[in-house]
């Protein structure tokens, strides 16, 4: 048996054992201290150490306790024949260690379906675990080697095909940004079923493996109207949005979807289909109109439990308020995610929920808890380079500078080794730079940060969420180098999102407008935007964001009005002060201290 083990079970190995003598045994190994009774089930024991369940069976011939454990796994399959999924994990370890005498057939069986059982429960290790093994055993069966090429299906059977489908969503679930085994396994299970004409299986493994290549075939087979091709193109939207930047093929691929999901009165598909039109207009800054669908999903939620799609919309709606400035609605939503995030236990949208809950963290300038969320998510994915460039703020913002400058060195190292394109891992280095250089006046690399921000801006599928990131980081660096004529070009592109904040908490976009107007000489124009920044920060509580919008606008009037403006210069810089105390703004109190004492002379 295993570590736990119960008295019918003993009972269904053991021919003709009369129950009243196992209880007898049993009550004296209770009493020897050699197992222990489960508390709350009568009938059920486990071992107190697993060294006296090792003990005991080593005491066996190898052998002996290879057919010990098929007789096991036959019993437990007559005595659980109700409910076999419920007990698979439980049948597959007894026939994976009878395979030696039995054959991997009932070990891959129950394999399959304990890892299906545990996908549907989201325990994704132990899912990815099941099919590993499942896979390994397939493999030394046919004494072959499936190919790592995608293409090649010539040594995959259909049992072969359903194992790779499940290994794919546990390697997809586990994993955090490195998906390439994950889509590598799926590619090989969508060509085999593709080759062998089972279409529902190709629209299954297709949901999985979203590139715009791979279902584009896979809607080319399904019948137009369908609900497979529904169920398709909800996720065909997706792949147009995050491979194309493509805004108006992903928008009409979600209204077929919708269209679609309300004639087969799919629920679940509506609930996909609207919380992937919110992730759509979010990244191409529609803010109002994905904040409108998000909640949306959160309101079918209650009546249609779906967490996946649940906490996408989570996710979105919390964006949508903390970018409009309503932090207190945000920060609901935030929780929220964070708690459908652990109930899911997939890594990926873990950290992700952890960073929208860091995010509104910082932006209040509650540092310990900020910090709290990005090492949470580093023991998931320690390259996170969402947390990464947090982290950096957060510790030049508390005047940790070598601690900024090495986690800033890990984001730089991360942007590094990625290939080209429109991600996060250039959009963030091209703002976090020049932010840093802003705020504790660092030796930091701006070169590094205007090349991010053209790798963003080069590639055709940038969305606007992360242009307008990369674009904010070319009007920082041309603040702080004095260079006007590039912060004028940034100017037109930043003003259509002003009275708004950055994805990612990165600043207020009123406050990078206002110090554009600075270098470029516009002060009228900068008070306007200043006026704007500060009632909008003062609406959120971000006081952070306030401490450095006073800041700046004091520097302004001292760069513009020298000694002639000195009570509004103070004023402002007193605000600052307080702020900074408050929230333990190391850099930024020294940094007004300076300004002060210039004022006074």
């Amino acid at each position: 048996m295993g570590h736990e083990f119960g008295l019918y079970e003993i009972k269904s190995v053991i021919e003709d054992a009369v129950i009243e003598d196992l209880l007898d045994t049993m009550d004296q190994a209770v009493l020897s201290g050699f197992v222990d009774e489960v508390s709350d089930v009568p009938g059920r024991y486990r071992f107190t150490h697993r060294l006296t369940q090792q003990v005991l069976a080593e005491g066996l011939t190898k052998t002996r306790r290879t057919m010990l454990h098929a007789k096991i796994g036959e019993a437990l399959e007559q005595l659980y024949s109700g409910d076999l999924v419920g007990h698979s994990a439980e049948l597959a370890h007894h026939f994976g260690a009878a395979a030696p005498l039995t054959g991997v057939s009932k070990q891959i069986e129950y394999c399959v379906m304990a890892g299906e059982h545990a996908l549907a429960t989201y325990a994704y290790e132990e899912a990815l675990s099941q099919f590993q093994r499942a896979f390994e055993a397939k493999v030394g069966q046919s004494e072959t080697t499936v190919s790592a090429d995608p293409g090649n299906t010539r040594h995959i059977d259909q049992q072969t095909a359903e194992i790779l489908y499940g290994l794919g969503r546990s390697q997809r679930a586990t994993a955090t940004f490195q998906m390439q085994d994950a889509w590598s396994t799926l590619s090989m299970a969508f060509e085999y079923n593709l080759e062998a004409g089972d279409i529902k299986q190709v629209v299954d493994v297709a949901e999985h493996r979203r590139t715009t290549e791979l279902l584009a075939r896979a809607l080319n087979l399904v019948p137009s109207g369908s609900h497979l091709e529904g169920r398709l193109l909800s996720r065909y939207g997706n792949a147009l949005n995050f491979e194309k930047g493509d805004f108006d093929g992903a928008r009409d691929a979600f209204h077929r979807a919708m269209t679609i999901a309300r004639e087969m009165r799919d629920p679940a598909l509506e609930m996909r289909t609207i919380t992937n039109a919110a992730c759509l207009d979010g990244e191409h800054l529609r803010i109002h109109e994905s904040l409108e669908k998000s909640l949306r999903t959160i309101q079918l939620a209650r009546y249609v439990p779906n967490p996946q799609a649940e906490l996408l919309a989570r996710f979105w709606a919390a964006t949508a308020h903390y970018s409009l400035g309503e932090s207190s609605h945000a920060i609901a939503h935030a929780a929220a995610c964070l708690d459908l995030a652990n109930r899911l236990k997939a890594p990926s949208q873990l950290a992700t929920a952890l960073w929208a809950n860091e995010t509104l963290a910082r932006m209040k300038g509650d540092w310990e808890a900020a910090r709290s969320y990005c090492n949470q998510g580093f023991e998931l994915s320690p390259m996170d380079c969402r947390l990464l460039s947090s982290l950096v703020l957060i510790e030049y913002q508390a005047g940790d500078h070598d601690e900024g400058s090495a986690v800033l060195n890990r984001l730089l190292d991360v942007m590094k080794q990625e290939e080209d394109g429109a991600d996060l891992e250039f959009a963030l280095p091209a703002i976090t730079v020049p932010l840093v250089v802003h705020a504790a006046s660092a030796d930091s690399d701006l070169t590094a940060a205007r090349e991010a921000a053209k790798t963003v801006l080069s590639a055709e599928s940038a969305t606007p969420s992360l242009t307008l990131r990369a674009r904010a980081g070319l009007a920082l660096t041309a603040v702080a180098q004095g260079d006007a004529s590039e912060a004028h070009e940034q100017y037109e592109y930043l003003v259509p999102h002003e009275g708004t904040m950055l994805y990612g908490g990165l600043g207020s976009v009123d406050r990078i407008l206002a110090l554009i107007c600075i270098v470029t000489g516009r002060f009228e124009d900068t008070d306007a935007h200043f006026k704007a920044a500060e009632n909008f920060c003062r609406m959120a509580c971000y006081w952070p964001e306030l401490a450095w919008m006073t800041h700046d606008h004091a520097t302004s009037f001292m760069l513009r009005d020298g000694q002639n403006n000195t009570q509004g210069a103070t004023a402002m810089l007193d605000e600052t002060n307080r702020i900074c105390e408050d929230l333990g703004m190391n850099t930024l109190e020294e940094k007004a201290r300076s300004h002060r004492a210039l004022l006074a002379a």
